[in-house]
């Protein structure tokens, strides 16, 4: 994507949680949430400095039968920063080929597209509802981004497979623990995971 590219933001002044705690890290449960009825298109070279916005990014998380992650490294990159850098989320940037009238319209059009054209899958992401926003304020670069994570429950009987071979090294299906003890993995896959986890277990002890 060409960084002068308009991407998909919303204004920071919009989500009070973070404005109020700009420079921690955070995970937000969507439930309570509505779509945001606010948002706009902003040059990405001016978006990736600017902390007034934030740059919305998909963020699909695959889970199999036994609640593991489904992980891979990152090979070559167009964002050097992520060289190397292991990953459970498969997601990307909002551009304008995502276009559409609603904000749900536009992220659901962006989340299949990444899904497409990283594992070459075919979803319907209408039938999936976000399961938490995650926001990391402890670095000028995650201070300008917003994950909305989704979770997409992965069959037992086959392994996904990057569709670009060499972009994305699959790493296979790990548990929680296995992301926090490896020093590897992104910052926001340690937080979606702990999150996920989290309401597991919450919701575990709620059917008791």
């Amino acid at each position: 994507m060409s960084k002068s590219a308009p991407v998909l933001v919303l204004p920071r002044a919009h989500c009070k949680s973070i404005q109020k705690n700009p420079n921690f890290r955070l995970t937000l449960p969507w439930q309570g949430w509505h779509w945001p009825q606010q948002w706009l298109w902003l040059s990405r070279d001016i978006a990736e400095t600017d902390e007034n916005f934030l740059q919305v990014i998909p963020y699909v998380v695959l889970r199999n039968s036994e609640g593991k992650f489904w992980a891979y490294a990152r090979g070559k990159s167009d964002e050097a920063r992520l060289n190397g850098k292991c990953s459970i989320g498969v997601g990307g940037h909002i551009d304008d080929i995502d276009m559409g009238d609603t904000f749900k319209d536009i992220v659901s059009a962006a989340l299949a597209r990444e899904l497409h054209e990283e594992l070459g899958i075919n979803v319907n992401p209408s039938k999936f509802n976000p399961a938490q926003w995650i926001y990391d304020g402890t670095n000028p670069v995650g201070r300008v981004h917003l994950g909305l994570v989704y979770v997409l429950p992965w069959p037992d009987f086959v392994e996904p497979k990057s569709a670009e071979r060499g972009k994305l090294i699959e790493l296979g299906f790990v548990s929680r623990d296995e992301i926090l003890n490896n020093p590897r993995f992104e910052i926001w896959s340690v937080l979606a995971a702990e999150a996920l986890s989290l309401t597991d277990r919450q919701n575990e002890g709620g059917d008791r």
